[in-house]
């Protein structure tokens, strides 16, 4: 008996090294790619942020960060993280976008594949992890620490905690994703509440996020004196965010038809909340899109994680909806 739960610890550990290593071997692959080249178009966000490491003197030299609000709203993180690769290793912002994105992409496909399946990261194979990964460099490196922590929250919860400091002076939106991925993991591991309950306080969240993200964003960054107290309404295109919107009224009816069952964890109680918030952005206004991609590895864990017969039409119409969404972004 104790040979045999030997061996099924010893087949677990390798089977979760191997995922490890063909998620590396996915992301590399991923960040080799000249995705500006490959779209034949070029990528705003990333020319700015070229431009500051290359060529503007980092902030970390002439602002004041004197206070702990000022590293927070100003992200004092993330221009010490460029310094610091650039004083000590010499990086380039070429060395530094390839290093961010191999870090996120190998703790995403990580996270997805011990998860579940290897075979779902091919699912985040899509012009929303590219958009994202490629363009909103600095979210994607706050957003990588808070991914790594909930890989490792059933293993080591001090160190899981641990890393979620670094996210919260690299982008202040880290704060709001922890609220939002941690309210998520305390609804699945609590046995009180029933799965009904438990689905009406993840849109419930996501209702009031919505509302606090879109006409009150500007009043709470004003508050901290943030940069971006002039706020502007960025929500997407209904026909860019059709499939979450038909997911979410799917996922409406199996909750009034009381067919919630297999669907009691934490990924997804985070994909409620988001497509709540993207369902109420186009009332509330706010930025859906860049929810969508902050959260996407947990909506594609959900989508993995339908069975049914019904469900299958949800699996077959991301396929579809992903395909559109290639042939429109390359050409």
């Amino acid at each position: 008996m104790k040979v045999s739960k030997n061996y099924a610890q010893v087949r677990e550990k390798s089977d979760m090294l191997w995922k490890v290593f063909l998620s590396f071997a996915l992301a590399l692959a991923m960040s080799f790619i000249p995705w500006e080249v490959f779209r034949d178009a070029v990528f705003i966000d990333r020319i700015n942020y070229t431009r500051y490491i290359d060529l503007y003197p980092n902030r970390v030299h002439w602002f004041d960060f004197s206070t702990l609000t000022s590293k927070i709203s100003y992200e004092w993180g993330w221009h010490y993280f460029l310094d610091f690769l650039k004083t000590n290793f010499g990086f380039d912002s070429s060395a530094i976008f390839f290093v961010v994105a191999l870090f996120f992409l190998t703790i995403t496909f990580t996270l997805v594949s011990t998860t579940k399946r290897f075979y779902l990261c091919f699912f985040l194979i899509s012009p929303i992890i590219v958009d994202f990964f490629y363009s909103q460099i600095r979210q994607t490196f706050a957003m990588t620490f808070i991914y790594f922590s909930i890989l490792l929250f059933s293993r080591s919860k001090a160190l899981s905690f641990l890393l979620l400091i670094p996210p919260l002076f690299i982008h202040t939106s880290s704060i709001l994703f922890v609220f939002i991925f941690y309210s998520a993991i305390f609804l699945a591991k609590n046995k009180s509440l029933k799965e009904s309950y438990k689905f009406i306080a993840a849109i419930s969240i996501g209702a009031v996020l919505a509302f606090i993200t879109g006409p009150y964003m500007s009043v709470i960054l004003a508050s901290f004196d943030d940069r971006r107290a002039d706020y502007e309404d960025m929500s997407s295109p209904a026909l860019y965010m059709i499939y979450w919107i038909l997911l979410f009224l799917f996922f409406i009816v199996k909750f009034l038809i009381k067919d919630l069952k297999n669907l009691n964890h934490y990924y997804f109680y985070i994909t409620m909340v988001i497509l709540t918030m993207i369902v109420l952005s186009y009332f509330t206004g706010g930025y859906p899109s860049r929810f969508l991609s902050a959260a996407f590895p947990f909506l594609i864990l959900t989508i993995g994680n339908l069975k049914g017969r019904l469900d299958s039409f949800a699996v077959v119409g991301y396929v579809f909806y992903t395909f559109a969404l290639w042939f429109f972004w390359l050409t």
